[in-house]
Parts: C-alpha cells; structure tokens; sequence
C-alpha cells in the first residue's frame, strides 16, 4: 500500500533524514522559487515527516503538565517574557479547548530536552513535537506521575502532519473541509472533518506567512495530500497552456513545497528551531527573545528546572543568544563567526570567534542577500553590530540584524 513517502517521491522530491531515517521531510519539488512563492503569496503544502504526537489524557494532564514544563497551562492571563531589557508580550496560554501553547520540559541544570506546542482538543492534550522526541516526552510524562490521573501515549506513526503555509492558506483549509471556517487566529486549535475523519489543525506561523499544522489519522494521509494538491490547483501532470495558466491564476495557485523553501522563509522571519538553531545544551534565554517568549512564563509554580530560568532572569541575560545576521556572502551551518574588527580577531583568543552559524539562505526578500541565524556571545547579539562570518576559510563582513526582514 503506498505510503506518504512514496506520495512525495513520486513528485521528484528527495527524502532528508531528520535525526534517524524514520523521520524525513522533502527537499524540494523541483521548483524552489515557485514554492517560496507560494509561501509568501499563495498556499504551500509542506508533508512534515519530522513531526511527532504525544496525546495526553486523564483529568488531572493540566495540572501534571503545569507542573512540568515552562509555560503556564492553568492560567489565562499570558503576562510578559522578559530577556535582558527586551519584553515581549508571550502567548495566550489559556488551556481549554481550541486553545495551543509552545512550551519546554527543562532538565535540573536549565537545559532544554524537548521543545513542544500543546493544543487542547475534545477533552485531552495534544503535543506536537520533534519525531525524535516523542517517546522521550511521553516517557517523561508517565515518569512523573504517581496518582494522578493522566496517561501519555506516544502516537508514532499512527498520525501524519501537514503544514499549510501561506496567505491562501486558511481558504485552502475550508476547501479541504468542505464549508467555510473561521479564520485561525496565531495559538488557537480546532478539529476539523477531513476525508471522513475528525483531524486537528492549530495555527504557529513560522514563516511570516499564516501556518496551518494540520494532524491525520496516517491512514488517509495519500488521499487527504492528493486531495491537498487538487484543492490548491496543483496537477503536475496537467500540460502548461493560456487556459491552464489562466486557471491557475484565478485559483489558489498552490503547490508542493519541500524544507528548501520553507527553511529560507522560517530564517527570513527569525523563526528558531530547537536541534537546528539551538538544542538539548541550550537554556531557555538563549534560544533568542521570540523563542523565549513564546515557550516560558515567568510567573508560575515551580517545576523542572525553573531554579535556572529564575536565575539566568536576574542575571539579566545569558553568555550567548540566537541572532540574525546579513552577510556579504553565504556561510554555512557551523561556520564561525567571528569579531569585525580584523585587529581584535588577530589578538582575540580562538581567532577571535563569538559564534557559530546555524542556518543561512539566500533571502528573496532582500534580493538575494545572505541571511543566518547564528548562536553569538551577548554584546555581539544587538541589531547593527558589525560581524564576521566564515565563508570557504575567508572572514566575509557581516552585520547583525533584527528579524525578521
């Protein structure tokens, strides 16, 4: 029986492996300029096999999960995240149903071990995590209970995600559905009817663009992905002509995208992603203010790791942070980067290092201008700071930026 992965080769894209060969995402379809575009201007379609489920059920998961991870689940007043001197109004965290939540599970020291959104459906929590994560979380949460009433339950392969990422994006939605839906606000959930089944969509944009992450019973995922396609106007067999391309314009002129596009559109939009940008030996505040802010409230009960938030919170701020950087050329993930000043770098320890690139592009948006994200020290991290970056063993100038562009 032909599987999603089959589906998506079948279109010419290539497999990535994403941590293990179980997990994957789609390089590209052929066509990544059109499928940028499509971000930014259309609807793209994004089969997410580097996503994991962990349902959560029990009438105490609230409470256990308040208790556990960093963000507040029993409250709906949102507060502010602070990072250094910079707030950033943080998420509605309302927990009743409809509602979604980015969150972290902290180890003792501070440090992260798994990065999830939470969105509370038909009477249990969902959490929408990294694949290789996912028997890690659950496991987690089973640890910690003794008698309570809560179960978590690794949901494996039993479920496939999509993400719809685009300005045409909620349309596309109701045409899967069948009826007009109510646009998706950034944090809210609802269970929508797609190919017989009750499936659960929530909305985390990413990149820039509104970003619908939609969850199917893996046994529908071929004909709910073909049925994505034909409902975009996307029919690679269909032969390019006036009428066809007249069609395609007065439609939603969606397509296929793979991770080449949309990892060009997330680091446009500054959007950070834990084992890319950061990962298990990061601390919370330095995965940058809008990661912060989105996954850690600061006033809540205790749990796993909070003595460390605390304390990094009344320092004022961490060694090293998540930045965005211009460059004059493009650098690849691990290059260093590196002091501006070429006379400090000659006498500075460690070639003058301050950092280490995590993902870069080409940007459309700038015309083809160079963009990273990078892990730097504090101090070299504020907007208009001059930088350098490695590129094929050459310091090349660079310049800290605040993203999104």
């Amino acid at each position: 029986m032909p599987t999603l992965r089959d589906a998506v080769s079948s279109l010419g894209a290539n497999l990535i492996p994403w941590g293990s060969d179980a997990a994957w995402l789609p390089d590209t379809f052929g066509a990544p300029e059109a499928e940028y575009a499509a971000i930014r201007r259309h609807a793209g379609i994004l089969p997410c096999g580097h996503r994991g489920l962990v349902k959560v059920t029990g009438r105490d998961r609230m409470d256990l999960l308040n208790r556990l991870a960093s963000n507040k689940f029993l409250d709906s007043n949102p507060g502010l995240a602070t990072l250094g001197k910079s707030k950033v109004a943080a998420p509605l965290v309302e927990a009743g149903d409809g509602r979604a939540i980015r969150a972290f599970v902290l180890g003792g020291e501070g440090h992260i071990r798994c990065d999830f959104t939470a969105f509370a459906l038909g009477g249990a929590l969902w959490l929408d995590t990294d694949a290789t994560d996912a028997v890690t979380l659950a496991k987690i949460i089973n640890d910690r209970v003794f008698a309570e009433d809560c179960a978590a339950e690794n949901l494996g392969a039993a479920w496939s995600r999509f993400t719809l990422a685009g300005p045409a994006a909620p349309r596309l939605l109701s045409l899967l559905c069948g009826e007009t839906l109510a646009e998706l606000k950034p944090w809210q959930a609802q269970n929508i009817p797609l190919g017989g089944e009750t499936c659960a969509v929530f909305r985390h944009d990413q990149t820039g663009t509104p970003n619908l992450h939609v969850w199917a019973p893996s046994a529908i995922e071929v004909p709910l992905f073909h049925a994505m396609l034909e409902a975009a106007g996307f029919d690679p067999a269909q032969p390019i002509s006036a009428e066809t391309a007249n069609l395609r314009r007065d439609g939603l002129r969606g397509r296929p995208i793979g991770w080449d596009a949309f990892n060009t559109a997330r680091i446009e939009a500054g959007h950070a992603l834990f084992h890319l940008d950061f990962g298990p030996d990061s601390l919370p505040a330095e995965c940058g203010a809008q990661t912060f802010a989105e996954a850690v409230h600061l006033n809540k009960g205790c749990y796993p790791g909070q003595e460390a938030v605390a304390r990094m919170h009344n320092m004022g701020h961490p060694k090293r942070v998540v930045a965005g950087l211009k460059c004059e050329a493009l650098p690849a993930a691990g290059a260093q980067v590196l002091e501006g000043d070429e006379t400090k770098r000659k006498s500075a320890p460690r070639g003058g290092q301050i950092g280490a690139i995590t993902g870069s592009t080409m940007s459309p948006m700038l015309g083809a201008t160079p963009l990273a994200l990078a892990v730097v020290k504090w101090g070299r991290h504020a907007p208009g700071t001059q930088v350098a970056v490695e590129v094929d063993g050459v310091a090349v100038k660079a310049e800290v930026v605040g993203l999104p562009v």
